[in-house]
């Protein structure tokens, strides 16, 4: 099911395509920084990853084991805790971008060190 709120499309499901595209375009932003790599290794560092099940999958017969960090909407002090640049606006999913830039960040930063520890 599938709905539409504002300019937020809301599907409760399983979406397959070739592609997502984000948008990344120098003309929609403002406030451009270099991100500080001391922060970037500290939010991947602190990040809890954990293995779970869907309960809708479940009831449904699918056994599927996902990964990934949890957010905790269900305890008021909150049991699973992950690096808020890592949310979503709403605080309800994950930004995937957000993530994925500071994981190559880290990698790049890894490859460099790994690249003076070579030369040594």
């Amino acid at each position: 099911t599938s709905s539409l709120v504002g300019s937020e499309m809301c599907i409760r499901d399983r979406v397959s395509c070739k592609s997502v595209t984000q948008t990344s375009l120098l003309s929609k932003k403002t406030n451009i920084t270099k991100l500080d790599i001391q922060d970037v290794i500290n939010a991947v560092n602190s990040t809890e990853i954990y293995e779970y099940s869907f309960k809708s999958d479940l009831e449904s017969g699918v056994t599927k084991r996902y990964a990934s960090y949890i957010i905790d909407d269900v305890n008021d002090v909150a049991q699973y805790n992950e690096p808020s640049a890592f949310l979503s606006e709403d605080k309800k999913g994950r930004d995937d971008g957000t993530q994925l830039a500071y994981l190559t960040l880290m990698l790049q930063e890894m490859y460099k060190e790994i690249q003076e520890l070579k030369n040594k």
